[in-house]
């Protein structure tokens, strides 16, 4: 099943919370916190240039939402946050994610991951998406997390 993505403004609070609720344990142990009040609001604050996303599957519902803070000088936009309804999630909108990303001018995506967490082998094996992804390299940051680069193919 591949899914729909796509840029918007706001997010659906209820969604947001069924979303986060139905799979918090993962989420929790990906992010590395455990506060739905302040992941929710990082994703309604009004921040100027970050960019949302939802992944919607072909029934309407939305499996996901996506935060991204896009470097357009450098082609780049790095993501930051992101809520899942599964595991299975990500894996049906990286094709729609990758193409809607070039379609927006970037050519690089970089995924900020906690180190010691099952989202930092993914990204860094491109997803299982070697046909869409390559990776470049990583850059530590802070806490234990590190930016991903994968460049789109």
């Amino acid at each position: 099943m591949t899914y729909t993505v796509t840029k918007i403004d706001t997010i659906d609070v209820n969604i947001f919370n069924e979303i986060y609720n139905g799979d918090k344990e993962r989420i929790t142990t990906a992010v590395g916190y455990d506060d739905i009040d302040k992941m929710r609001s990082l994703f309604t604050q009004d921040e100027d240039g970050v960019h949302m996303f939802q992944a919607v599957d072909s029934s309407g519902q939305v499996m996901a939402y996506i935060m991204g803070d896009p470097l357009m000088y450098m082609k780049t936009i790095r993501i930051i946050l992101m809520v899942t309804r599964s595991a299975n999630t990500i894996p049906n909108f990286s094709e729609p994610s990758a193409t809607l990303m070039k379609s927006l001018g970037f050519e690089e995506v970089h995924f900020s991951v906690k180190k010691s967490s099952t989202s930092y082998n993914y990204c860094k094996n491109n997803l299982n998406r070697s046909d869409i992804y390559q990776y470049i390299g990583e850059t530590t940051e802070e806490e234990g997390y590190t930016d991903i680069k994968l460049l789109l193919v």
